[in-house]
């Protein structure tokens, strides 16, 4: 996804957060909330998949977007193994993924992606995931490809992907 769909995207989440604050009503939050949906929909494009040969950890065979997840709803988290911001975030993804199993639905697939040099090896990550006990499926893209492609500028980064 180009910048310019991201920077629309953005916008327009700012725009319904400002909307929102001032609706006491329901249906009149719930109206906006769709109306947001099909506006950014609108746009919306389908991200390529991950790039062959990277490394998983916590699967037995590399997860395809387009084959394995057509059907859930996606949790991407662009993480770093360095960021202490990255692990944060990760009791409440603990907490998602023990509220909603990928029988009902819902996928969380960690991206690491490097920082600085080291953090590029894969066994590197291995540690990271056992240390801080990490159970939804990690790729490791070591070239940030992934991250590239979306227009990621920050760790951790959180990609919501429903079909």
């Amino acid at each position: 996804m180009d910048s310019s769909a991201l920077d629309y995207v953005a916008q327009a989440c700012m725009d319904l957060t400002d909307a929102i604050t001032s609706i006491n009503n329901e249906a009149e939050r719930d109206s906006l909330i769709v109306n947001h949906i099909k506006k950014v929909w609108s746009i919306v494009t389908p991200i390529d998949d991950f790039k062959k040969n990277l490394e998983w950890v916590n699967v037995s065979e590399p997860i395809s977007l387009t084959q394995h997840c057509s059907e859930k709803v996606v949790v991407l988290d662009f993480w770093t193994y360095c960021c202490i911001n990255c692990y944060h975030v990760l009791p409440d993804l603990a907490h998602i993924e023990k509220l909603h199993k990928v029988d009902s639905g819902l996928v969380v697939i960690g991206v690491h992606c490097a920082k600085f040099t080291n953090e590029k090896e894969c066994a590197n990550v291995l540690a990271a995931v056992q240390r801080y006990s990490i159970h939804h499926p990690v790729v490791n893209d070591p070239e940030s490809t992934q991250w590239e492609a979306l227009g990621i500028k920050c760790w951790p980064t959180l990609l919501i992907l429903g079909n």
